[in-house]
């Protein structure tokens, strides 16, 4: 919930291939499962407990409990030297975000985040000139009920899927065309061709497929006429 930068990334004793994002305001850390089955074993019998267990080279085992977000929490407990454990950070969650507010705001911003998406997901800075010019007629929002959605459940994924850089595609090399091999020659010369016609918005294709060897092709035509198809095949 919110928006969260992290821009240092650390490693946990006990758990040396599970990387971590640090930051010092933080209050939890998030593991990958696949980082840590790389390296340890972990065990879960959810008919007798709905928990993960993390068998450590040492001989331990961490004990992850199911928490009401539907993810599994370590709740590291105190050291036996009776000091709380070092380099231990924790996260908010969202409904930690909204106990900060009261039930009308942050129904507030549920709905003001509705509002957005059926918008068509302006941006931040453009919704709140929306709200703040008056453009929508009986709105019931504020500026404030915008901000507040914000940083209850952060910023919104479609907006930033839409301003995502596209990455290059990979290059698909050419292949060289093969030549027919001479026992499909020599087995094969008479062949019955199966023939059927596609339209895909308004264009046509004729799509052939050949039995027994099942080779298919698919090519454009400019219209059903006959002498188009005779011309194709």
């Amino acid at each position: 919930g919110g928006l969260f930068k992290c821009t240092q990334v650390g490693r946990v004793p006990g758990l040396p291939n599970a990387h971590v994002w640090y930051n010092p305001h933080a209050i939890a850390n998030v593991y990958a499962l696949k980082d840590i089955t790389a390296e340890l074993r972990v065990t879960m019998d959810s008919a007798v407990e709905k928990a993960i267990h993390v068998h450590r080279k040492d001989g331990s085992i961490l004990k992850f409990v199911e928490c009401g977000e539907g993810l599994y929490v370590w709740k590291n407990k105190i050291s036996q030297h009776g000091q709380p454990p070092q380099h231990v950070a924790f996260a908010q969650t969202t409904s930690d975000f909204e106990k900060l507010y009261t039930p009308r705001q942050v129904q507030q911003a549920k709905d003001v985040r509705e509002l957005q998406r059926r918008l068509a997901y302006p941006p931040q800075q453009r919704f709140e000139q929306i709200i703040k010019s008056g453009s929508l007629h009986n709105c019931p929002f504020t500026v404030d009920d915008v901000k507040r959605s914000y940083h209850i459940y952060g910023p919104i994924v479609e907006v930033l899927k839409g301003k995502t850089t596209r990455a290059r595609p990979t290059i698909v090399p050419s292949q060289p065309l093969i030549k027919l091999p001479p026992y499909i020659h020599d087995k094969h010369q008479q062949v019955t061709l199966c023939i059927d016609l596609l339209s895909v918005n308004g264009n046509y294709f004729l799509h052939t497929i050949a039995r027994n060897i099942r080779f298919r092709t698919t090519s454009p035509i400019p219209n059903r006429a006959k002498k188009q198809l005779i011309r194709r095949l």
